[in-house]
């Protein structure tokens, strides 16, 4: 009689620093949320190439396709966002991300895939609030970027028939990757929407774009094309799935993609499908963790929806009139990674101009539930989930990078780092002998001492106030400029015994503040420092 496999308990999170972690436990709220949606035409092969980069990286679980030659780009503005259960406030943020609709395949025991569902995926996130960011990627595994949304322009002080810039969006970049620069602001994102026609001009232009002859031409093969992808992306994965290449695997897959689309309807639910991944604090170019997570988006509530530039759309015009603007750079190839189609490019090839197709907006009431872990895998482990363990084949190598694909890519840094001429202030600051006994319980001993044998005390009476300013550094892995710049910490001189004897002394940092996004970043994600961006 086979024993059944217990699963092991994961340890509590350590809470003791309060609202400081930042993170929050699911699940969240989002009333009132407007998302506006620009689905962009993309190639088929390179999305293909993109799922087996980021996404196919545990194929004895779960194996994913893209569902259509599209990837929508979501402007949103969750105007209040809050926990679901014990919430004790809110918050707001604006928020644009590029996603890939995917087909998510089950690994069966006999090999065989089965159609689990449809889903989506995120590589590049960027949103202007610091707690959802740290939350998005420390819970969910969403690669999110800090960026800014600017206001733009009125548009009454432009020409009337000159483009009206509806969104500029930037974030912190490397113009130059290894120069030893700093990163600096830059766009990223610009959409800019066509002034309307005006047909009273003088003098007449008959060949303009929104003219009558020109709108008929294009309104044919607009409609057109729309109708034969809206063809492949139902019946896609009747016939494109893995494996499914004979009549009698159409056959079993249909009923299970018409169940899916069942599901979708009565719930109207979204799967987010996520690499979540931390890099090893030894060696920083492999992981530590690495776990592929579906994070569920339920609509409790469609409050208005339609569509965006209906009056161009009357006109011939699906894409509303907007274009999409993205400024290529080297440490974010958005257009390259995820194969858009690119309508016109500048002269220097430094902006790519893409082509929306049928723009549309909805205003909703969103629950996002606890997430879910696929499957997982440490720096020790081979991949596996809560019923059985895929061990590697003894010809396939079992890598364990840490995946760079997507906005992740040049987010967290890998050391270890130089930083000469570091200037360094030190603030002694009297705290209570008490309090800092409580602390190192709270924060080191518990749960720890009972299953090492280590335990923490304080020494001295003494917290220490560092302020820390970098000018030069350098990385001996990955030297792709200076990004740190100032920090704050709060040291806390303790005394290690291990068994009872003391072993040795050490700073613990129960706050610590940065003004760099990378050095954020990398700071909670490979060395658990509790660092905030400041």
């Amino acid at each position: 009689m086979s024993r059944r496999r217990e699963r092991p308990v994961n340890p509590p999170f350590n809470p003791w620093r309060g609202f400081a972690t930042v993170t929050a436990p699911p699940p969240f709220t989002f009333p009132g949320t407007t998302i506006r949606y620009f689905p962009l035409k993309a190639d088929m092969s390179k999305l293909q190439r993109f799922c087996d980069n980021f996404l196919n990286v545990a194929p004895e679980f779960a194996v994913f396709r893209p569902l259509a030659p599209v990837v929508m780009l979501c402007v949103a503005n969750y105007g209040r966002m809050s926990q679901a259960t014990g919430n004790l406030g809110w918050t707001s943020q604006n928020e644009l991300f590029f996603a890939v609709p995917v087909r998510w395949y089950q690994r069966q025991r006999d090999g065989k895939l089965r159609f689990k569902g449809f889903a989506q995926n995120a590589p590049f996130i960027y949103v202007d609030n610091e707690s959802s960011q740290v939350e998005g990627r420390e819970v969910f595994g969403w690669p999110k970027v800090q960026g800014w949304f600017d206001n733009v322009a009125d548009p009454l002080t432009q020409h009337p028939m000159a483009n009206r810039e509806v969104l500029r969006m930037s974030t912190h970049i490397f113009d130059q990757l290894y120069r030893n620069e700093r990163p600096q602001p830059r766009d990223l994102i610009v959409i800019e929407e066509y002034a309307p026609p005006n047909y009273s001009s003088i003098p007449v232009r008959p060949g303009s774009r929104n003219g009558p002859i020109m709108s008929l031409a294009r309104n044919s093969i607009e409609w057109l094309d729309l109708m034969m992808q809206g063809a492949t992306s139902m019946f896609g994965p009747l016939w494109g799935g893995p494996g499914i290449d004979d009549l009698e695997s159409m056959v079993e897959t249909a009923p299970a993609v018409v169940r899916s689309m069942q599901q979708m309807t009565r719930s109207i639910s979204a799967n987010t499908i996520n690499l979540k991944q931390f890099r090893d604090a030894e060696d920083p170019e492999q992981i530590c963790y690495q776990a592929l997570t579906n994070a569920q988006v339920r609509i409790t509530r469609i409050r208005e929806s339609g569509l965006l530039g209906e009056g161009a759309m009357l006109r011939g015009d699906l894409s509303g009139g907007f274009r999409v603007r993205v400024h290529r750079h080297e440490a974010l190839p958005i257009v390259e990674t995820l194969g858009l189609e690119v309508e016109e490019d500048s002269s220097d090839s430094s902006v790519a101009t893409l082509k929306p197709l049928v723009p549309f907006w909805q205003e909703m009431d969103l629950l996002y539930q606890k997430g879910q872990r696929l499957c997982w895998r440490t720096n020790r482990d081979y991949w596996r989930n809560d019923h059985r363990i895929a061990r590697p084949r003894p010809d396939k190598p079992d890598y364990k990078a840490y995946n760079t694909t997507g906005s992740a890519a040049f987010q967290v840094a890998t050391g270890p780092f130089a930083f000469p001429e570091t200037r360094v202030r030190v603030l002694p600051l009297l705290a209570d002998p008490e309090q800092l006994e409580t602390f190192c319980d709270a924060y080191l001993n518990s749960g720890v001492t009972d299953q090492t044998g280590c335990l923490y005390r304080p020494y001295g009476r003494y917290v220490y106030m560092t302020v820390m300013a970098f000018d030069e550094m350098a990385s001996a892995t990955n030297n792709m400029g200076r990004w740190a710049r100032t920090e704050v910490d709060f040291l806390v001189p303790v005394r290690c015994f291990e068994n009872g004897r003391l072993t040795s002394i050490a700073l613990i940092s129960p706050f610590m503040y940065s003004d760099s996004d990378i050095g954020t970043t990398t700071a909670r994600e490979v060395n658990g420092w509790p660092m905030l961006k400041a």
